[in-house]
């Protein structure tokens, strides 16, 4: 991890896969998250003298694309290459929502949205 302002090296995380493909910080700089072609998502408390694997991630079947923090560090989103994304719960390491994508394609530009929300309840009076 390096200061952008200072370009000073601030901490080392020693990744257990060399074939990272994304790579993700918690707002707060508490955690750090890597994937790529081992199929799984780590995350490593920092902040110490030394970087500790926190969570992994593991149930894709093709290379992780991406990670990222969902509003906190307690929620991870991964994409694979195996046209899933998985919403996590990082502390207990188990999924919270599977979504499909009817194509996989990383070579297209296509955005697809999904609404996290949980529903919403709907008022009696």
């Amino acid at each position: 991890m390096w200061d952008a302002v200072t370009t000073a090296k601030k901490q080392t995380v020693r990744l257990k896969s060399s074939y990272v493909m994304s790579v993700c910080m918690e707002k707060e700089g508490r955690f750090v998250a890597a994937g790529g072609l081992d199929n799984a998502c780590s995350v490593y408390r920092v902040g110490g003298e030394q970087s500790k694997l926190s969570t992994e991630l593991v149930s894709h079947e093709g290379y992780l694309a991406d990670c990222k923090f969902f509003h906190s560090p307690a929620k991870m989103l991964t994409a694979s290459a195996d046209a899933t994304s998985l919403l996590w719960d990082v502390e207990k390491g188990q999924i919270i929502e599977m979504m499909m994508v009817p194509f996989c394609n990383f070579y297209d530009w296509i955005c697809i949205l999904y609404d996290a929300r949980p529903p919403r309840r709907k008022l009696c009076r």
